[in-house]
């Protein structure tokens, strides 16, 4: 879930897939949207995804991004334990 926000913002994922980046068709924000995209297309199972969001304003004096929130679902990997919510905050600090 993103946004509210001002004046726009794209949701970028990397990975050895996209190394250079990709932005979903669905992944783009306009002045005042909030929405959820589905990201699941772009993903690589069992190695880093990296998160982007890059925000856009027309006018340096008053811009702003509403909240952020990531979730994740599926299933761990065969023989991986689950990471815990520790390791996650020193992953993507």
């Amino acid at each position: 879930m993103i946004g509210p926000l001002d004046d726009g913002a794209r949701v970028i994922v990397f990975n050895s897939a996209c190394p250079s980046g990709y932005t979903h068709d669905d992944g783009y924000l306009l002045l005042g949207d909030s929405k959820t995209v589905d990201l699941s297309a772009c993903l690589k199972a069992g190695e880093v995804n990296r998160f982007v969001i890059q925000h856009a304003d027309d006018c340096a004096a008053n811009g702003w991004l509403g909240p952020v929130a990531l979730t994740i679902t599926g299933q761990n990997p065969v023989g991986r334990a689950a990471d815990t919510w520790g390791t996650l905050k020193i992953k993507y600090r």
